[in-house]
């Protein structure tokens, strides 16, 4: 075989994973949620050199399934409750197929005409939803630490002109931009990886809610201004990872505005509730952000690498990316380069997922999924505070929900361990799966609503299962 296969071979092969996909998603209920692995036993497993003569599709695949599937956490079942990766749609894993097959490189219009009408028309979906106007644009990307970045980037470009000539090193003092004590570690890296240094970006602190602290903020810029720093950007979080917090969005955009700083918004997760109309107002005041981080990956359920930056203005993008090459098609008139808005030159039609998957479902589907989760989530925080061996370290905001376990007798100073103890525990039993956090100081289990199989009698048995396992957690 020379790299060319006949429509029989290709159907046998489309056939078998079609198969598999089945079976899996058929069966992941009645199996456990976490492997028992190794990072030994896993290096162990795929030892071997590069093979000079291959054993055929079959035995390649046959070795998927018993090598990878056999020792993979299974993400997609409806009971991990753990970060922020929920489970596929299948319209969506299968129109992967065709993003693959059809291979259109998404950095210029000649070579992907179909592949950038279809992006174009998923990101006006998206700016409709966060409410920007005709200028409103964007771009995907591969999720929430690159779209953060570029959000960072954008800001440096748009209100610091200086530095895009010279250098960070033309500007007359240290550029600073701020980002709550609760916000994404993507945040410290954009700054590191920028060039602006672990001082050009100051943790602003949160409120018994975990929210920023919009006074505080005012501080701080008031601060470093008297010491001659740079004020030039705002980050603030909707959906934080830990707890699912929301940032005054309002108040921080008054401030941003005010201080002639760019405003953006890391709504990865969160931009999944403004398809609810019962829940939207949450995020209010996301439509006055320069730039918005929202990641379809999550919330819409799109496999990995679904991820986008959107800006009210698209200009400010062609402002911070715009680039051009001899060597590749200029494209007039009306046509988009996508790779002139983005950090990527050679991308997929991952927009395709979102597309295909909005078109087989509906936006109805989509809400009626998010208001379960936000409705689920309270059903477990009622639980929890009826019984008295639990505590909610906050009330839930969105569909996150951060508790611990308070064992009678345990000393406070033990507490933390007990957690971490209690969140191991439910993953090694395999019912299903939960994570620790820290949240303002206190170290707690994290449950997330994630899958959108995910059902009432999911709830009953995980309330059971952690009941039944974290008094003996607790002892260690």
């Amino acid at each position: 075989m020379h790299g060319q296969w006949s429509p029989e071979q290709v159907r046998k092969m489309g056939e078998a994973v079609t198969a598999w996909a089945a079976g899996f998603f058929g069966g992941l209920e009645a199996r456990p949620i976490s492997p028992e692995v190794t990072p030994a036993a896993m290096d162990a497993l795929f030892a071997g050199e590069l093979p000079e003569e291959g054993a055929g599709w079959e035995r390649a695949f046959a070795e998927v399934v018993e090598k990878v599937e056999a020792h993979s956490l299974l993400i997609s079942h409806p009971r991990y409750f753990g970060l922020m990766n929920p489970t596929p749609l299948v319209p969506a894993i299968f129109t992967e197929v065709v993003v693959s097959a059809l291979n259109q490189n998404m950095g210029a219009w000649s070579h992907s005409p179909a592949a950038t009408a279809v992006e174009k028309r998923v990101v006006r979906w998206l700016c409709d939803l966060v409410g920007y106007g005709p200028e409103g644009f964007g771009v995907l990307c591969s999720g929430g630490s690159v779209a953060n970045l570029m959000g960072v980037r954008a800001a440096v470009a748009n209100r610091l002109p200086a530095a895009e000539r010279g250098g960070l090193q033309a500007l007359p003092g240290q550029p600073v931009f701020y980002v709550s004590s609760e916000a994404h570690f993507s945040f410290p890296k954009s700054a590191t990886v920028l060039g602006l240094g672990t001082e050009g970006m100051r943790m602003v602190p949160v409120d018994g809610r975990s929210r920023l602290r919009v006074d505080a903020l005012r501080a701080a810029i008031r601060e470093d201004r008297a010491a001659g720093r740079i004020p030039f950007c705002v980050a603030a979080i909707a959906g934080t990872t830990s707890s699912g917090a929301v940032d005054p969005l309002e108040a921080a955009a008054e401030v941003a505005e005010e201080e002639g700083l760019w405003y953006h918004v890391d709504a990865a997760w969160g931009s999944g509730v403004l398809l609810s109309p019962r829940h939207r107002h949450l995020l209010r005041g996301i439509e006055r952000a320069d730039s918005i981080t929202f990641d379809p990956h999550k919330w819409f359920f799109m496999p990995m690498g679904t991820g986008a930056i959107l800006v009210r203005e698209r200009r400010a993008l062609q402002a911070t990316f715009e680039q051009h090459a001899v060597y590749i098609p200029t494209a007039p008139d009306e046509r988009v380069d996508f790779r002139t808005y983005g950090i990527a030159g050679s991308r997929r039609c991952d927009a395709l997922k979102l597309w295909v998957s909005v078109q087989a479902l509906g936006t109805g589907w989509f809400r009626e999924t998010v208001d379960r989760h936000m409705e689920l989530t309270r059903w477990l925080a009622e639980r929890i505070a009826a019984s008295p061996a639990w505590e909610a370290v906050e009330a839930p905001e969105l569909n996150i929900l951060c508790f611990r376990y308070l064992p009678a007798g345990v000393a406070a100073a033990e507490l933390p361990g007990v957690q971490d103890r209690v969140a191991e525990a439910v993953a090694r039993d395999g019912r299903a799966w939960v994570s620790p956090t820290t949240v303002r100081g206190v170290r707690a289990i994290r449950w997330m609503a994630l899958s959108p199989a995910l059902t009432r009698a999911d709830l009953e048995l995980f309330w059971e299962a952690i009941n039944e396992l974290a008094p003996g957690a607790a002892r260690g």
